[in-house]
């Protein structure tokens, strides 16, 4: 379309018009006419109108001074100049970043000028300063800590430019990421005197929000645009890259920095807790296909963050503890919310009551719910990141009931029990077990994708097999009995448990018969009285 336009525009042969398309796309922009004002307006407005006939956003044309095209030109062969004098001379480097990172008049530096307005840059300019910037600040550790402290103070305007942008990742400025969050010793002082793990999540969090529905829970919606919210998950590979080097030794400073991004973290998983609910068709088919993809996409991204999280606070007992507890808190929050059943959870945090059920001699006290006909959701990451917490609290001499587990007076929240955490967990076992025996088919292949992938090798480590430990960790806390109690209720089979359980069944087997010779006879008389 962009050739036949400039074809069509430009009177030029078809040659001509592919090497203008080829220096656009190479370059970022490319000059198509040096004429008068009113000629260049003109022919701007042609395309303008052209293209825009076709849908979307027209192309972006510029009537420009001939003199400011050519000030630009020189500007980009100063700075592919200047990269090349760097290359070869440490002092020059030296100079260089001091010269970037002093302020001028409006109180900002070269280096945050560059950083804001790289979105207003074309190609070409974006990557002849990235380059700049990777060869005169990036080779020697005192510059590039220095230019690392800038980009993580900007790091939320850098990427809310880059999500509205249109550019690639790579020429983008936001790219430099990975050349200081890969930086073991850099990333631990961002990390503990920069706050880096703040801005990272805070941007993602701000671009989720305007997704969430009303209970707070992401939702994604099939035909809707989506482009943006892709763009934002580069902020999971940069979070990913500043995890990445596990700390063996801690201070004061790197636990509250990484705290205040754990406490973030646990915001952003409580929007995925219990998200894409599934509730099971009984009368017909699904009409339309619900989009299950945009959330495993992101379950992808960030179950390499969760596991260096879990690592992260496996290595410091204060940590650990600190992460439990929150992690135990905002459980109990998200739960309470999402309460399924009116007895399921009472308001503002009170104790989980239930049913009594009663299989021999011993009773339990089991939340109502039907799996059978109430959403239940495969997205869990607050109760597998308690499963992955769960496993490390031997190494620091902690059990689940621990004195540092207990909540305290001031703290306006009650410790959910055993049975309150494995309860979601158990919910999605039951479904997935009555998928498997032909109960949900009615639900389409959305089900039957989401719980394939469950079980894939991309997504069980951080899915199943956290599913596996949380339910491990509730029976080595339950009573033997009250845990086989709760697994045959939600399975709904303590009426299997029962002594009578045969003799019930063989009369339901003889009423079920006659039925069907009832229905039988029934449609056997109505085809005979009304003959087709």
């Amino acid at each position: 379309m962009v050739i036949n336009t400039v074809q069509r525009v430009f009177k030029c042969p078809q040659r001509e018009a592919i090497q203008y398309v080829t220096a656009i796309d190479l370059e970022g922009r490319a000059v198509l006419k040096c004429d008068k004002f009113s000629v260049c307006s003109g022919e701007r407005s042609e395309i303008e109108r052209s293209t825009f006939r076709h849908g979307g956003h027209p192309l972006k044309v510029l009537v420009m001074h001939a003199h400011v095209v050519a000030h630009q030109t020189y500007a980009l062969r100063l700075l592919a100049r200047m990269r090349d004098l760097l290359s070869r001379s440490k002092v020059l480097r030296s100079v260089f970043s001091q010269v970037v990172y002093q302020s001028d008049t409006k109180d900002i530096s070269i280096l945050e000028g560059i950083l804001r307005r790289d979105c207003f840059l074309w190609k070409s300019a974006r990557v002849h300063w990235r380059n700049l910037f990777m060869t005169g600040m990036l080779m020697e550790y005192p510059s590039k800590k220095l230019f690392a402290q800038v980009f993580t103070k900007h790091y939320g305007t850098v990427m809310k430019d880059f999500i509205r942008d249109d550019h690639d990742h790579l020429v983008s400025v936001a790219s430099l990421s990975v050349q200081i969050f890969t930086a073991p010793t850099l990333t631990r002082y961002l990390i503990a005197h920069s706050d880096a793990l703040y801005p990272l999540i805070n941007t993602f969090l701000s671009e989720c929000a305007p997704k969430c529905n009303r209970e707070g829970k992401l939702e994604f919606e099939r035909n809707a645009p989506n482009a943006t919210f892709k763009r934002a998950q580069y902020i999971l590979y940069d979070l990913k890259y500043l995890l990445t080097s596990v700390p063996t030794t801690w201070t004061d400073a790197l636990r509250k920095g990484f705290l205040q991004g754990f406490s973030l973290l646990l915001s952003l998983l409580t929007m995925l807790q219990g998200m894409d609910p599934v509730t099971r068709q009984t009368g017909q088919h699904m009409e339309y296909e619900p989009d299950w993809e945009s959330a495993f996409n992101l379950h992808l991204k960030l179950a390499g963050v969760v596991a260096l999280i879990i690592d992260w606070c496996a290595t410091d007992r204060v940590v650990l503890i600190k992460a439990y507890r929150a992690t135990l808190k905002k459980l109990h929050e998200a739960q309470s919310i999402g309460a399924a059943q009116p007895g399921e959870a009472e308001a503002k945090g009170s104790v989980v009551v239930g049913e009594a059920v009663e299989v021999g001699e011993h009773s339990a006290a089991c939340i109502k719910f039907d799996v059978a006909s109430q959403p239940v959701s495969v997205h869990l990451p607050l109760s597998r990141l308690l499963a992955g917490l769960h496993l490390h609290l031997h190494k620091h001499g902690l059990v689940f009931d621990s004195p540092e587990f207990h909540p305290e007076r001031s703290v306006l929240y009650t410790k959910p029990t055993p049975v309150v955490i494995m309860e979601p967990v158990l919910r999605c076992q039951v479904m997935i077990a009555q998928a498997h025996a032909g109960m949900w088919r009615r639900n389409g292949f959305a089900l039957l994708n989401q719980l394939f992938f469950y079980q894939n090798v991309k997504c069980r480590s951080e899915m199943l097999d956290r599913d596996i430990v949380l339910l491990q960790m509730a029976a080595s806390l339950l009573e033997s009995n009250e845990f086989l109690i709760h697994l045959l209720n939600r399975f709904n089979l303590v009426a299997w448990a029962s002594p009578d359980f045969e003799i019930t069944s063989l009369r339901c087997v003889k009423y079920l018969k006659l039925s069907i010779y009832f229905r039988i006879a029934r449609r056997t008389l109505h085809v005979r009285r009304f003959p087709w």
